[in-house]
């Protein structure tokens, strides 16, 4: 469908060595349902002990997120229960998400 969300956010790097992260592609769920893909190779270095904005692009699975705007204006939205899985590539290492979103 060509849609895409553009989502930022911070990634911290805890190390004492500059990360590279050269992507990361995963699913976002919410209530247990596959809303949206996510793929995105922007290629940021991260400095040691450092934090960096990285933007996600989110690709939206048709029928279900209309589904899910339709459930939100329904019941509001607390208890969203929405989940990030993945992985991201990280010099070179395939490194897993999986991280719960209030």
């Amino acid at each position: 469908n060509g849609n895409k969300i553009l989502v930022g956010v911070t990634v911290s790097n805890p190390t004492n060595s500059t990360m590279n992260v050269r992507n990361f592609l995963g699913t976002l769920y919410v209530k247990g349902k596959a809303i949206a893909d996510i793929d995105t190779s922007e290629g940021i270095a991260i400095a040691a002990n450092g934090s960096s904005n990285v933007t996600l692009t989110f690709i939206p699975k048709g029928i279900q997120i209309i589904s899910l705007i339709a459930d939100l204006i329904r019941n509001g939205v607390k208890n969203i229960n929405a989940q990030l899985i993945g992985s991201a590539n990280i010099d070179g290492y395939s490194i897993p998400v999986n991280s719960k979103i209030a």
